[in-house]
């Protein structure tokens, strides 16, 4: 292992053991709305030779251009070019099939931690590489560096991509050296036969700046607001020119063919005809203008496909009427001929009555294509879904696959994320024990178990299991933090639920898993239900995706109440049966647990339901056209799932989706299945007032 302790000592980076991985993706993409295809930001490396790694910039081409790095993503913004500054060159060497890249960054404040080098804690750079950069997704190689640590990002979690997993320090060869205010970071990157004129690659770098006091800044070189090591989509394109090449400028404009949006699509694709592996995105602005810069040659243009979404809860896909293809010449800038685009319009496959009450052989062909057509039009990868009609499983069902790069197929035992549905299920056991004498839902949960960070508010003395499972507990959805008076307002939370979790663990003196064991798994007879990893989980989960790009994150180490349950439609079945067959615990009980006693607070611009709909005790409660219908929704951001049983019908469904678009079919389900299509009446003239 090399030294990273002198910054003055040249060095090759080890793939180690020890990983420091930056953890940030998981809170960005739970950031609503689409992710953007590419930032559009352009960059350019140029032949150079002769060029020693040793920190110092003076032996680089005197007009190397610089890109300064300046896109400010979150954290702690830099004030002045004191706190930061930074720029990057870039160059390529055929003989040697190397990248170069020379990073300077102005910085009056280095912060290194080397007895504790977490990504947090300590000023830190990332270069994220897409050298085979297909235009169907080829997934991210971060190489993240400081002082004192090296480690490529996800390399032990992303097993499916080839260029991921064999990516390596041995690589790359890396400078340091800090003079004044001034860091130079010098990178040589061996890329074999990725090496080739002509030819584009997914670039992105990133800087994060930590500072004694303020927290970490997070500032990168291509637009974007998301990390950038988890999709693809999010790099900019590094084109790699001969010497003396000649760019053509070239602009166009996209217009409207039928109904306008307010809204244009975000980027339009230049593929070269000659050489399809050299393509590059241009970024649309608000009047519908684009323009990039490319060398000679022959283009495809074409418009990227995109999701959008006008409001929460729905949304429309725009499409490019046809492409063009555009012959580029050295000379003036080139204007491109407008490409036209039409907005199209969501399925529309829900029935007059829903399909469940009469299931037979031509209405599962039916739930079939709907789920089909939503799959495609919402780029729902992976779907698992099981019905109950008569107080039984009728029929169960996957589609897609579980990985949309590996293309894995989902089958019977893949296990998707329940995220909240985790919490009815911890609910359950928790009634279970108020049965049994062992935790009482109206004594202060602090005379159980302090909740450290709140000592100091005397009101979170007053929070109680029910106030938590009422989701009244006045803590927020995640954050250690009083928010209400426990018992006087609505919030749903998470948090609450945690506390609880280590409340139950501190009571009976069991981890909470034997608890889940002994209360929900053994008695109900479930199986494949997981809250923590193990093999099983390992073998068989499914991946979670944002806008069809798989996410990069761990299997829970540990069981969250709020959140970590793993499962899947036909075996979750069984605890949607318990419920509905009034399993396992006292009528009294049940009744008390599926009473609502909280309507759900409105989204903005959403309209009141016809039927109240709320919050139980641990679990949703609403009412409707036939009857109370119990159940829970989850979302855990690239995993989306939602459970429904009609008391008195005996009937209802489970589905889960492996999309962070999932919601978009679970949220038509009961009225496909159960409640039919809404007939929205309208007044005649005679009859408006």
């Amino acid at each position: 292992m090399p030294n990273l302790n002198n910054f003055s000592t040249a060095f090759s980076i080890w793939t180690s053991s020890k990983c420091y991985p930056i953890l940030l993706g998981c809170f960005l993409f739970l950031l609503s709305g689409p992710i953007d295809a590419h930032n559009g930001d352009i960059c350019y490396a140029l032949p150079i030779a002769d060029i020693s790694i040793d920190g110092d910039l003076s032996d680089w081409p005197s007009d190397a251009k610089t890109y300064p790095i300046a896109n400010y993503l979150f954290g702690f913004k830099p004030s002045t070019d004191k706190d930061l500054n930074a720029s990057m060159r870039i160059g390529y060497n055929l003989a040697n099939q190397s990248l170069y890249v020379g990073v300077e960054v102005v910085d009056d404040e280095y912060i290194r931690n080397p007895d504790d080098p977490q990504w947090f804690s300590q000023d830190l750079q990332t270069l994220h590489l897409d050298l085979d950069h297909t235009q169907e997704g080829s997934g991210v190689i971060g190489y993240e560096l400081s002082t004192d640590t090296a480690y490529i990002v996800h390399k032990t979690l992303n097993t499916w991509t080839a260029q991921v997993q064999t990516a390596n320090w041995d690589d790359v060869e890396i400078k340091i050296k800090r003079s004044g205010d001034k860091t130079i970071y010098e990178w040589r990157i061996f890329i074999g036969e990725k090496m080739a004129l002509n030819r584009s690659i997914g670039f992105d770098y990133m800087i994060i700046d930590k500072d004694k006091e303020g927290g970490n800044g997070f500032v990168v070189w291509g637009k974007s607001d998301k990390a950038k090591h988890n999709n693809e989509n999010l790099l900019g394109d590094l084109i790699l020119l001969p010497k003396n090449a000649s760019l053509v400028k070239v602009e166009g404009k996209l217009k409207w063919q039928g109904e306008k949006l307010a809204k244009y699509p975000q980027k339009v694709r230049l593929t070269s005809i000659n050489q399809p592996s050299f393509w590059v995105q241009a970024a649309v602005d608000t009047l519908g203008n684009y323009s990039t810069e490319v060398p000679i040659g022959k283009y495809e243009v074409s418009l990227v496909e995109e999701l959008v979404f006008v409001k929460w809860d729905a949304a429309v896909r725009i499409k490019g009427e046809q492409s063009q293809q555009i012959l580029l010449e050295t000379g003036k800038t080139q204007e491109i001929a407008p490409l036209f685009i039409t907005k199209v319009n969501p399925p529309d496959d829900l029935p007059k009555k829903g399909i469940l009450h009469n299931f037979d052989e031509e209405a599962s062909k039916s739930l079939d294509q709907f789920v089909k057509d939503y799959q495609e039009f919402y780029g729902i990868p992976g779907v698992s879904v099981a019905l109950i009609k008569e107080g039984q499983l009728i029929y169960h069902q996957t589609y897609g696959v579980s990985n949309s790069m590996s293309k894995a197929p989902v089958h019977e035992n893949t296990l998707f994320e329940a995220a909240s549905i985790t919490k009815p299920v911890f609910a359950y056991v928790v009634h279970r024990l108020v049965e049994k004498g062992i935790i009482d839902l109206d004594k202060p949960l602090h005379k159980y178990l302090a909740f450290d960070e709140l000592e100091g508010k005397e009101d979170y003395k007053l929070m109680t299991g029910r106030h938590v499972l009422q989701h009244l507990s006045g803590l927020p959805n995640w954050g250690r933090e009083l928010k209400n008076k426990p018992g006087t307002k609505y919030g749903y939370s998470g948090e609450g639920f945690e506390y609880l979790k280590r409340v139950v663990a501190k009571i009976t003196g069991k981890e909470i898993e034997q608890v889940l064991k002994e209360e929900l798994i053994d008695p109900l007879s479930l199986y494949n239900i997981h809250f923590s990893t193990n093999e099983t989980l390992r073998k068989f989960a499914s991946q979670g995706h944002y806008d069809g790009i798989p996410f990069v994150k761990e299997l829970p180490k540990a069981a969250g109440m709020a959140w970590s349950m793993q499962t899947e439609a036909k075996a979750f079945t069984k605890f949607a049966l318990a419920l509905l067959e009034r399993k396992g615990l006292k009528p009294e009980t049940y009744q008390e647990m599926m009473k609502m006693y909280n309507e759900y607070p409105l989204r903005d611009g959403q309209v009141k339901p016809d039927y109240p709909d709320g919050m139980g005790q641990g679990i949703a409660i609403r009412s409707s056209a036939y009857g109370k219908v119990f159940g829970h929704s989850g979302n855990n951001g690239d995993f989306h799932c939602n459970f429904e049983v009609y008391d008195d019908l005996k009937m209802g469904y489970i589905i889960f989706t492996n999309a962070n678009t999932g919601y978009m079919l679970h949220k038509d389900f009961a009225k496909l299945l159960v409640e039919g299509k809404k007939i929205e009446k309208t007044l005649g003239k005679a009859n408006k007032k």
